[in-house]
Parts: C-alpha cells; sequence; structure tokens
C-alpha cells in the first residue's frame, strides 16, 4: 500500500511539473537559416513578431479575434501577448471599436534604427533614376532575406505621366514574382530545393507558374542568364524584369523596373542588359 501511495504522489509530482514548464517555460523552435545551420527561436518571442507582421498598410486595425485565427493562435495566448504588448506600447488598443493597431514605440524607435543596407541604398539610387528614366519606368530596389522579399526604394521616370508602382511591405510570392524566381535561383541547391518543394504555388492569373517541375526548369534558365522576367504572373497587364545584386558571393537584393507589359515587352532585351551590367557595377562597389 505505501509503495503504490508513493506512486502516486510521484506521479502527481511529474503532472505538476509538466503543467509547470508547459506555462513558465518558452519552448525553443528549431528554424533553418539561409545557411543551413538550425537557430532555435523562442515561440513567445516568434509569436509577437509575428502578430507585429499581421499589421501593414492595407491591414491597420485587427481584433483579437481575427489575429487569432490568422496566427492559428489559441485566443487566450493571443489575448496574453497582447495585453503585454499593449502595456510596453508596441500595440494599441481602440476601445471604442475593440481593435488594435501598431503603437506609438514603434515610431520612437524607427528614428534610431540603422539599416545594415544603407551603404547599398545609396549606391543603387543613382542607377535607379538613370534606368527609370532611360526607359521611362519605374525602377526599384529590393533586399532579399529568409526567404522574402522586401521593397525599400522605387524611382519614378522624369519623363513619363503615368507610372507604375510596388507597395511597400507587400507580399511577394517567390514562384510568380521577378525578384522571387531570383532569390530562389540563388539559393544554394539544397536550400533551393527545400524552399521551392515547402512553396505553395498559388495562381494570380493564367500566366502564373503552378506546376513545380516548370519551376525549376524557370529557375535553372534565371540562374544561367543573370536575370529574371516576370511576365503578368502577379498581375493581369504588368510586368517586371529585375537583376541579382551579391555581396560575398551571396544574393542579398534586386534592381529591377516594372511597367505595363506593353512598355516591357518593347524594352526586354535592351533593358535585361542593361540591368545585369548596372548589377554587376553594383555589386562591385558594395
Amino acid at each position: 500500500m505505501f509503495k503504490f501511495l508513493k506512486f502516486l504522489n510521484l506521479r502527481n509530482e511529474l503532472k505538476e511539473t509538466i503543467v509547470y514548464l508547459k506555462l513558465n517555460v518558452d519552448i525553443f523552435v528549431g528554424c533553418p537559416m539561409e545557411d543551413g545551420n538550425q537557430v532555435r527561436l523562442i515561440q513567445s518571442v516568434q509569436r509577437a513578431l509575428e502578430i507585429f507582421n499581421c499589421f501593414n498598410e492595407d491591414t491597420q486595425y485587427l481584433s483579437l479575434g481575427e489575429i487569432s485565427k490568422k496566427l492559428n493562435l489559441n485566443i487566450n495566448t493571443t489575448r496574453g501577448i497582447m495585453n503585454t504588448l499593449v502595456y510596453y506600447d508596441f500595440i494599441s488598443h481602440d476601445h471604442g471599436r475593440n481593435k488594435y493597431c501598431l503603437g506609438p514605440q514603434f515610431s520612437i524607435k524607427a528614428q534610431h534604427s540603422v539599416s545594415p543596407y544603407e551603404h547599398v541604398q545609396s549606391i543603387c539610387e543613382p542607377y535607379l533614376q538613370i534606368i527609370a528614366d532611360r526607359f521611362k519606368v519605374s525602377a526599384r530596389l529590393q533586399f532579399v532575406s529568409k526567404n522574402k522579399v522586401d521593397t525599400v526604394k522605387v524611382i519614378e521616370s522624369n519623363d513619363t505621366y503615368y507610372t507604375l508602382s510596388t507597395k511597400g511591405n507587400h507580399f511577394c510570392p517567390l514562384h510568380a514574382s521577378a525578384s522571387g524566381k531570383l532569390l530562389l535561383a540563388f539559393l544554394d541547391e539544397m536550400n533551393r530545393n527545400k524552399v521551392i518543394q515547402s512553396l505553395t504555388l498559388d495562381r494570380f492569373t493564367a500566366k502564373t507558374m503552378i506546376d513545380k517541375t516548370e519551376l525549376f526548369k524557370e529557375i535553372d534558365k534565371v540562374r544561367e542568364n543573370h536575370f529574371s522576367i516576370e511576365d503578368e504572373e502577379v498581375n493581369v497587364g504588368v510586368s517586371c524584369i529585375a537583376a541579382p545584386l551579391f555581396k560575398k558571393g551571396k544574393i542579398i537584393g534586386t534592381i529591377s523596373v516594372v511597367s505595363a507589359s506593353a512598355i516591357i515587352n518593347e524594352i526586354r532585351e535592351s533593358c535585361s542588359k542593361a540591368l545585369v551590367q548596372y548589377a554587376k557595377e553594383i555589386t562591385e562597389r558594395i
């Protein structure tokens, strides 16, 4: 009888320990880095950052339920993280609408942020203006990191009345966009295969590539040519050409042009050559 009671007591202590760990210890999540190594992420911090990423130019206010649904996160867990972020002013709560938005700390901290690529941007801007004016298009600088593409600079032509541009912080599909295909093309082979196999090839237009075998062939072509074409694969009537920028042999960004498809088709050959040449010159100066 004593042994049985001792067993029950040990089992209860073990249960209490497991509950304590679940409630009080951050879970470490293994996440692959671009060099193929694993880095341990603290799950609570990861979730907070994912909450920040729910907000963008098109989605400035969200309810607790909307955030919970977007992240497939328990509503009580979401509430706890949001309350913490509100306390530190990284999230603001509009009580009248019962919705949340990014808080004032973002504006304050942004004034002190330092971009690791400010030097690259300063090199690229004169080239972007030359490209925009020469071909009468919008010219872009985009950085690539952690399998994402971010637009950091758009320069319009001084010699055209209408322009097509790119929304900042807007989702850039890797399989359909010119810069996304460059990112895939210049990953090392192991990571490239992993990323492509993990992609969901959503269809945006009738020209969007949704077959992975065809995507692998396209990526091989992009790597060989050192430029990429986006032919109405994201938006009907809009096309792009992009060339890669490298630092120490690793792709860090792209320079590209975007315009109506009729214009891009007309300048495709000459603009592709110019972008490759300018990208090479920029890379040598980085």
